[in-house]
């Protein structure tokens, strides 16, 4: 509530805002001429507590500000609030930007030396107004002499604040306004909001023309150079398909040569230099737009235009080239994107930010390409092998039984540098990778065994060794394995005991699951060989231990090459 002596406040100039005139420049200008240069100056004038968004139409409190104004202005709230109603809404989840105004502003160096004309035009906060339709000129956002960006300062409306230069010194040029501009004035509000909304997200595309993946912006930022130009090479993208695929093309040619990224093949290089979808439909402006614009050369790469988040997370603006998204690492591998959080942890993928539950985790993609080459550095063609291989899709279903999960199994193939196997008809992909069944089922057995060294539930345990509950009390009992913990479910077994169990035992019931067989086949066969003894303490509980041996190794690849034809320790059917 305003003091009564704020109340009374008029200001001695109350100048009324010009047709299609900026908010923030006409606040800024009803300060000048109040002898205020600072917007915030205004607001003490009338003791209102401002925000940013006080000031800048759109903003959360420009309107509590312009009502709280009006009276010292003599003007009714609603006359004033109704006098900035332009405005384009293109915010929505899918665009690349959201907030198509710069926030520094831009003059027409032609009107500022008129005073029927010195004021800021609401269009010219747009990025792609960037040029002034009266005068036909290039709009400044930059002192010409000391090239500072220029302020919301009252000194905008003479020159430049910071060095003094002056507009009536600036030599104009006059030129053939863009045709990105322009057709604005042509289109319906609806055909208006799909063109911005598909030529700003082309704007990201021009200005970092070799990025893996881009951003979205709430606003764009600051200090970007040489826009018009960005603009024309972001038009030609929005009109013409063709100018789309020659870009991507030219990504692509880019990316081949590109030695972080050669252990790629070529339908992953080809998902990479793909321009994303704007989802928005532009066939509309093949008409209106009279006549394409001529091919552009590449622009300089712009050191911003990525975003914060990428931008405090990196050690070098070179790496801005090579993140990717949570969801695009997880394309290239052909995993979802719990495996990528959880080969991040195991360091076999690097990441910039963010935790493991982070949903905003920044992947480095040439990390994702060393993986790639790593798995695949020695790998051969299937040919006729299939017998003995084994794909990761495949095993993927049997992974709890050796207490591990898909980023374990990369992690266990890329530290043994085992042989892999790719089928050439198709594209690199983590689940359609093949390795030999008997190597793979080693390494295997060997993580499960050191897994089970660290805490892990009773229950999680009685699962892995495919055992009912009353059958693993027994286990536990008999062969003293103790544990710990305030709640039976959750206890844990000593973990020592239970892992030097399993590097002296194999337990049968485990072992014929993951084969695939039947336990009591494979029972009946082991009681029929040689030089072979159970340890029968537990079978009257259909508990069947034996322990290790070269022999015990030898029995059961016969038993499954006269049952199964062939020695699978891994089973299609389980695994």
């Amino acid at each position: 509530m305003l003091n009564n002596t704020v109340e009374k406040l008029e200001f001695a100039v109350r100048p009324r805002p010009n047709h299609a005139e900026s908010a923030q420049g006409f606040l800024l200008r009803l300060a000048v001429s109040n002898g205020r240069y600072e917007l915030s100056k205004l607001a003490e004038a009338i003791d209102y507590k401002y925000k940013p968004s006080s000031f800048v139409l759109g903003g959360a409190d420009v309107e509590s500000f312009l009502l709280a104004l009006s009276g010292a202005l003599r003007l009714s709230g609603h006359d004033l609030v109704s006098s900035f109603s332009m405005s384009i809404d293109i915010e929505d989840n899918r665009r690349a930007v959201n907030e198509i105004r710069l926030p520094t502003p831009k003059v027409c160096p032609s009107c500022m030396i008129h005073d029927d004309s010195r004021y800021i035009k609401e269009p010219w906060e747009y990025a792609h107004h960037t040029h002034c339709e009266e005068h036909n000129v290039v709009l400044v956002d930059r002192c010409p002499r000391c090239t500072e960006p220029l302020s919301w300062n009252g000194d905008i409306f003479q020159g430049c604040s910071c060095c003094g230069y002056r507009w009536e010194s600036y030599q104009t040029v006059t030129q053939s306004l863009p045709i990105y501009q322009t057709i604005c004035n042509e289109l319906t509000d609806l055909e208006l909001k799909e063109y911005l909304a598909a030529l700003y997200q082309n704007l990201i595309f021009v200005s970092r023309p070799f990025d893996l993946s881009f951003d979205k912006f709430k606003q764009l930022p600051k200090d970007l150079i040489n826009i018009p130009y960005l603009f024309e090479l972001a038009f030609q993208l929005t009109i013409s398909d063709e100018a789309k695929a020659d870009w991507e093309e030219m990504r692509l040619s880019h990316f081949k040569a590109d030695t972080n990224l050669n252990s790629l093949d070529d339908h992953s290089l080809q998902v990479l230099a793909q321009l994303p979808s704007s989802n928005v439909s532009t066939g509309f402006l093949k008409d209106k737009a009279q006549s394409k614009p001529e091919q552009c050369m590449l622009p300089i790469r712009q050191r911003v235009m990525v975003s914060s988040l990428r931008i405090r997370n990196s050690d070098s603006v070179r790496d801005y080239q090579y993140q990717i998204s949570l969801g695009r690492a997880a394309k290239l591998l052909g995993v979802d994107k719990k495996t990528i959080n959880a080969l991040v942890e195991l360091d076999l993928v690097s990441a910039y930010s963010g935790s493991v539950a982070s949903r905003a985790r920044i992947v480095s993609g040439s990390s994702v390409a060393k993986l790639i080459s790593m798995i695949i550095e020695h790998s051969l063609n299937i040919d006729n092998q299939e017998d003995k291989l084994i794909s990761l899709k495949e095993l993927m279903k049997g992974l709890p039984y050796f207490n591990c999960d898909l980023s374990s199994l990369v992690m266990l193939i890329v530290t043994n540098k085992c042989q892999t196997y790719l089928d050439k008809k198709n594209t690199f992909s983590i689940p359609y990778l093949f390795v030999n069944r008997e190597e793979i089922a080693f390494h295997l057995e060997q993580y499960f065994v050191e897994s089970i060294r660290y805490d892990l539930s009773r229950n999680k345990l009685q699962q892995l060794c495919i055992l009912k509950p009353h059958q693993f009390i027994e286990l536990k009992n008999t062969f003293n394995l103790q544990e710990t913990g305030p709640v039976a479910s959750l206890a844990k077994l000593n973990p020592v005991q239970i892992s030097s169990f399993f590097e002296q035992h194999i337990l049968i019931n485990r072992w014929a699951k993951i084969a695939g067989v039947k336990l009591r086949s494979v029972i009946q066969f082991l009681k029929c060989e040689p030089d072979i003894t159970s340890n029968s303490i537990l079978e009257h509980q259909d508990i069947y231990i034996y322990e290790k041996s070269d022999e015990l190794f030898d029995s059961l690849t016969r038993y499954l090459i006269y049952h199964k034809g062939e020695v699978h320790f891994l089973a299609n059917i389980c695994i």
